[in-house]
């Protein structure tokens, strides 16, 4: 996303010379190739995350069955219902958070690049101060618009006046 944005933005600062030099075609297989490589990324992204969710949401009845399995065959002890209904129940509540867990890991993966966006922004430089103000010293020395009760005029129109 951020190599197509900034694609975009290049080519929308720059409009001008693209269309006198005829140069629209060539920049529109620039961005077109972007999209697509990022059309790939997003779509082996959702082919991952299917994956991991099922197999997230197979692996408590995974984990059930190799539990019971090795408590009865491994530790050589008795299967009763109780012990099994109990070890269900407990199974049970782990299923919501291993399903929730890809999630949490894409939030996680958004949150970070999300971070490193602010941080990059905030620790920018400021920009040039484009509004002044007047002095104490009451010269409105760099001032272009004055608003006197609710009438604006501009320096251009005060000069043209005298």
């Amino acid at each position: 996303t951020d190599e197509r944005v900034r694609q975009t933005s290049e080519m929308l600062q720059g409009i001008r010379i693209i269309k006198m030099q005829a140069w629209e075609n060539h920049f529109a297989g620039v961005l077109s190739s972007v999209r697509s490589n990022e059309l790939g990324i997003v779509k082996k992204s959702a082919v991952v995350r299917a994956a991991l969710g099922a197999v997230l949401s197979v692996a408590p009845t995974l984990v059930f069955a190799a539990t019971l399995l090795t408590y009865a065959v491994v530790f050589k002890h008795s299967l009763t219902p109780s012990k099994v209904f109990a070890c269900l129940a407990l199974f049970n509540q782990l299923r919501f958070p291993l399903l929730m867990y890809p999630y949490v890991l894409n939030q996680l993966a958004d949150a970070q690049v999300s971070l490193k966006r602010l941080s990059t922004f905030l620790s920018a430089s400021e920009l040039e101060h484009y509004v002044t103000t007047q002095d104490d010293d009451g010269s409105d020395e760099g001032k272009l618009v004055d608003v006197d009760n609710g009438h604006e005029e501009s320096r251009l129109e005060k000069s043209a006046q005298t």
